[in-house]
């Protein structure tokens, strides 16, 4: 087994750098706005009550990754904007002060719509 990952090792670092390269260039603001905000929603999420936590991790994951090949900062922002608004309904149905609670969220919305 050594013998043949010596033999193929270019292969393997060549397949690797391939498949680093054939991903999505979103710009460097795009990934790190949209990981902040999925970092955000998460915490978040933990303020929640325990049965809720879950539903509500899991339903943040898939929106975040649903949306994670955006093409444009327009189409970030307004995902952002919507971040914000579902975090703040569904802290407020658990009667949590939202504009407490969500305001970092918040600055990441407003300041990436701002660029």
């Amino acid at each position: 087994m050594l013998k043949f990952l010596e033999k193929n090792s270019a292969f393997f670092s060549t397949a690797s750098s391939l498949t680093r390269s054939a991903a999505p260039s979103l710009g460097a603001a795009m990934p790190n706005e949209g990981l902040r905000a999925y970092r955000e929603v998460l915490r978040l999420v933990r303020s929640l009550p325990a049965e809720t936590r879950p539903y509500y991790a899991k339903y943040a994951r898939e929106n975040f990754v649903n949306y994670r090949d955006l093409s444009t900062d327009d189409d970030l922002a307004a995902l952002l904007r919507r971040a914000y608004t579902h975090s703040t309904w569904v802290l407020s149905k658990y009667s949590i002060d939202a504009g407490k609670a969500a305001a970092r969220l918040k600055d990441i919305s407003d300041g990436y719509a701002g660029q």
